[in-house]
């Protein structure tokens, strides 16, 4: 069985990773791009452009391939370049 390797991430952190191809982030035409990401309080999740600034509106957590477990704490894959 393969795993991965997650970081766990808290409300109002940023990171960075590439984008899973859901279907809001296929949408978005984002899907498969790296971005920096920051978490918000509300679980909701804001992509920022490369020059720092918001990119569009925030989506879900699910859709931007960060998750949730049992005890509320977010988990990212990880890529190896925190924010």
């Amino acid at each position: 069985m393969m795993t991965m390797d997650v970081v766990r991430i808290k409300p109002g952190e940023r990171g960075k990773q590439h984008l899973p191809f859901t279907e809001v982030c296929c949408y978005m035409k984002v899907a498969g791009k790296e971005m920096e990401f920051e978490l918000e309080p509300n679980g909701m999740v804001q992509l920022f452009e490369p020059n720092g600034r918001p990119y569009s509106f925030p989506i879900t957590s699910g859709e931007a391939g960060i998750y949730n477990d049992e005890e509320g704490y977010y988990y990212c894959p990880d890529t190896g370049k925190a924010a």
